[in-house]
């Protein structure tokens, strides 16, 4: 849940009981040139110690405002996308997430899906945000709050990999994919492309989309070797309002 941005940003109510402290999200309304300052001042004024920017990646001037403030880009958020595949077969060993219990094993494989989040890499986010968050994430997907599927894929009896997708209209949108370490380099990660794209089919989807971090090579070249191309690339930075004590 968010405030409505009355001074181009938005309070995120979620986020700050995450952080402990008041966390806000800059609209391009509040990061136009003559407004960024004062936008600040009002944050602050609020106690916000942390805002969010995001930025279509060629916008060099916004981002040039962005670092002369001290911003941190935190991320180079990639989005891929390919049109659905219609009489998509999923691969055998892909199989629906079983029950509404998230074990030990499907954990970790959230958590190894945001080993290049921003909520990690950036030293100042509080050490208890990224694992809190990504096993919130997994946790609500499985009980459908945010995702509508949950495929797993096996190896040797262990759990190998997970896709998780929710379906917004006719987008199917991939929000956790992950690999175990041990299973790496067998082809789970291209079965569970696979697995995506034929229940997106089964789903009516027209497309499928997938975000994740320009740093991730893995990734991208997953993406790009199951025919997705770049739909968008942003730039995402973290705020500080000032040194936290």
């Amino acid at each position: 849940m968010t405030t409505e941005p009355a001074a181009g940003f938005s309070l995120l109510n979620w986020d700050s009981e995450l952080f402990g402290y008041p966390v806000a999200r800059l609209s391009p309304e509040g990061l136009r040139p003559e407004r960024l300052s004062g936008t600040l001042e009002q944050l602050m004024g609020l106690g916000v110690r942390l805002a969010y920017a995001q930025v279509p990646w060629q916008d060099q001037a916004t981002r040039a405002l962005l670092d002369g403030i001290g911003a941190q880009m935190v991320d180079r958020k990639v989005t891929f996308g390919k049109a659905v595949v219609g009489g998509s077969i999923s691969p055998a060993g892909a199989k629906a997430w079983q029950g509404v219990e998230v074990s030990a094993e499907l954990e970790a494989l959230a958590l190894a899906s945001g080993h290049l989040s921003r909520f990690r890499i950036d030293s100042r986010v509080p050490p208890h945000v990224f694992p809190t968050l990504y096993k919130t994430w997994i946790r609500r997907s499985v009980l459908g709050e945010i995702a509508d599927g949950v495929l797993v894929v096996r190896d040797g009896g262990m759990l190998a990999g997970v896709v998780t997708l929710a379906l917004h209209g006719s987008v199917s949108e991939i929000g956790l994919l992950a690999v175990a370490e041990d299973s790496r380099g067998k082809g789970i990660g291209r079965n569970l492309m696979a697995a995506a794209e034929a229940w997106s089919d089964e789903q009516k989807a027209e497309r499928l989309e997938v975000v994740t971090q320009g740093e991730n090579a893995g990734a991208c070249a997953l993406y790009r070797s199951a025919g997705c191309l770049v739909v968008r690339e942003q730039a995402i930075y973290h705020v500080w309002m000032e040194p936290l004590g």
